[in-house]
């Protein structure tokens, strides 16, 4: 056997020594980083939409949840009903009271797109328009996990500052029936919905964006949110000259735009009591396009009363619609020269016989 010097020895002996220092250092570095990395983590936002299918190509009943945009293809909503939406709010810390801010785009391309919020499932002229009833709503779909549904809160109205007809959208919004202008949450409770930049539908406002804030309490996570956007009805908001409607339905591009935009209050998971941090939320758009309304289903019936016609030459006329939406116009037209109408867009005009 040969043996070593002892200096040999030694060296080899320090650099064992350090080595597994080093080791040792390595360790408690990664697992006290690690440790820092989870307790930072930010709040976690993530909003959907809603998207129930295309006609041509098959209906999605209930909707399916999107994480992307719609275009005119692969959707049927029309002008009149809600888009749905949902938030999925995560990493906040459960019992301290959070804010969050939703946006969405009033006017776009200089036409009425969202004039207000509703419940998710608001269906408007669906059923009329499409003759089947609109899909069905299930803002629970697809997540994995037990969520206890929390009171329905009540939407706060537009108004109808600068608005170009008088009334809307607020007698539109009123129409509807309570439990259509409620906002839904799973695992927590909402305590107040305000403007903080209420809906302006001035006209020469090419693009205007409206902002309210949710202030809710999780109960335990995550939490969903769940609202629609109306999409805002030539018959409510008229024409600027005919064929030229202020709605957006039709239009190029994607006018219908609803959007996360900020944690105004918001506490991390780890904290200690609820110290209330912001935090912005970054890109989180949804857009969607829309086609024009369509006429199909339009029928009238037309009935003829004579009973006048030997003492004064007048014949009554009268159309009843079905199909599309009320209100009607209407226009008729005669291609008999003796034959005058007193008043052509009347529903019920009288011909005279000359």
């Amino acid at each position: 056997m040969q043996a070593k010097p002892f200096c040999c020895l030694k060296k080899q002996t320090t650099i064992t020594l350090i080595s597994a220092m080093f080791r040792r250092s390595l360790l408690m570095y990664l697992v006290i980083g690690t440790f820092f990395m989870g307790s930072a983590q930010s709040p976690q936002a993530n909003i959907d939409q809603g998207n129930n299918g295309n006609l041509p190509n098959g209906i999605h009943n209930p909707v399916e949840w999107v994480n992307g945009n719609l275009n005119e293809s692969q959707n049927h909503y029309i002008e009149g009903q809600s888009i749905s939406y949902r938030a999925i709010l995560d990493r906040i810390k459960v019992g301290c009271v959070t804010k969050i801010r939703i946006a969405f785009d009033v006017r776009r391309n200089s036409h009425m797109a969202i004039d207000y919020l509703t419940s998710n499932d608001w269906p408007g002229p669906h059923q009329t328009v499409y003759g089947h009833p609109a899909e069905a709503v299930n803002p629970l779909l697809g997540l994995v996990g037990a969520y206890a549904p929390g009171a329905p809160f009540p939407l706060p109205a537009p108004g109808a500052f600068n608005t170009p007809v008088p009334g809307q959208p607020t007698n539109s919004f009123n129409s509807l029936p309570a439990a259509m202008r409620d906002m839904d949450i799973w695992n927590g409770t909402i305590s107040n919905i305000a403007w903080v930049i209420p809906p302006n539908y001035l006209e020469a406002n090419a693009a205007f964006e409206a902002i309210l804030e949710v202030t809710f309490t999780p109960s335990a996570l995550p939490v969903v949110l769940s609202w629609g956007g109306h999409i805002a009805s030539r018959i409510d908001w008229g024409f600027t000259a005919p064929g030229q409607p202020r709605s957006a339905g039709g239009i190029s591009g994607s006018p219908y735009h609803m959007r996360l935009v900020e944690w105004t209050q918001y506490t991390k998971e780890s904290a200690s009591g609820c110290p209330a941090e912001n935090a912005s939320i970054g890109s989180q758009d949804r857009s969607l396009q829309i086609s024009a309304p369509p006429c199909q289903n339009i029928a009238g019936t037309i009935t003829i009363n004579m009973a006048n016609f030997e003492i004064n030459n007048t014949i009554g006329l009268n159309i009843v619609p079905s199909g599309g939406f009320a209100p009607y116009t209407y226009l008729w037209s005669s291609s008999t020269p003796n034959v005058t109408l007193n008043d052509p867009t009347l529903q019920s005009p009288t011909a005279t016989v000359v």
